[in-house]
């Protein structure tokens, strides 16, 4: 994560391909694939700073099959690998395209603090979200 509150997540992913090959499962293709997620989150003020309409903010960037191994034994199938990203990627480009923000005004998440906080003595009444480098710093006001 960077300062202006832009997020990459990388997720690895491993698995294999079996067939029932008479009563006994062979695998025939073990595959990992890495998957890159970039992503903005930030707070909008515009429609006031009070916690009724201020809003936190995710706002999808783009979702990317980054890197592709598969493998018949020790044998790397770049054939495959090539085509299965390439085709993973053309669909995931145009899912990108209805990417939405996902907007969430603050007083619904105040509405929805765990009740064990006011028994400890904190009645939150704002929240606030601040992006620096590599952290995300967090502030609740009561």
């Amino acid at each position: 994560m960077d300062k202006n509150g832009n997020w990459k997540i990388v997720v690895n992913i491993p698995g294999q391909v079996r067939i029932l090959d008479g009563g006994d499962w062979t695998t025939v293709r073990e595959i990992f694939a890495s998957f890159t997620m970039k992503f903005k989150t930030w707070t909008n003020t515009t429609g006031g700073t009070d916690a009724k309409h201020k809003k936190f903010v995710m706002s999808p960037k783009s979702l990317e099959l980054t890197e592709m191994k598969v493998m018949k034994g020790s044998e790397v199938m770049e054939d495959e690998q090539m085509m299965i990203q390439s085709i993973v990627n053309i669909q995931l480009e145009a899912m990108g395209k209805r990417f939405k923000d996902f907007p969430y005004v603050m007083s619904w998440i105040l509405r929805r603090m765990p009740k064990e906080f006011q028994c400890l003595g904190f009645k939150v009444h704002d929240i606030d979200l601040a992006s620096k480098k590599s952290e995300i710093q967090l502030s609740l006001y009561g």
